[in-house]
């Protein structure tokens, strides 16, 4: 199983690239970020962070992703292709996700 940080780039690519979605957007939340920033400046690491959100407690994986669609086709449908997509993915990778949230937060 990859590490989170790749998980995190390869489902965002994933998402990317599941029909319906025109743009992926940042699932963590701002205090998330700032958190991150202030983690990076203190350790000197510099985290690559990808739009998807992933976070492996000990019940399983949890996935965040936040997406924007088209108006030509339903919200809902595009949301169940990428949760169908990334449950698939995690699959393959030999996890089971806990929690996969897949929030629409722009319509075209």
């Amino acid at each position: 199983m990859p590490d989170t940080e790749t998980l995190s780039t390869d489902l965002t690519e994933l998402v990317q690239s599941t029909p319906g979605v025109r743009i992926v957007y940042d699932a963590a939340s701002t205090i998330g970020r700032v958190f991150d920033k202030v983690v990076d400046l203190v350790t000197g690491r510099e985290s690559d962070t990808s739009p998807v959100v992933v976070k492996e407690p000990k019940g399983g994986t949890e996935v965040c992703v936040s997406i924007g669609v088209g108006e030509d086709e339903s919200a809902s449908e595009v949301c169940r292709r990428v949760h169908d997509a990334v449950a698939a993915y995690l699959e393959q990778q030999g996890d089971e996700a806990s929690e996969i949230s897949v929030k629409v937060s722009s319509i075209d």
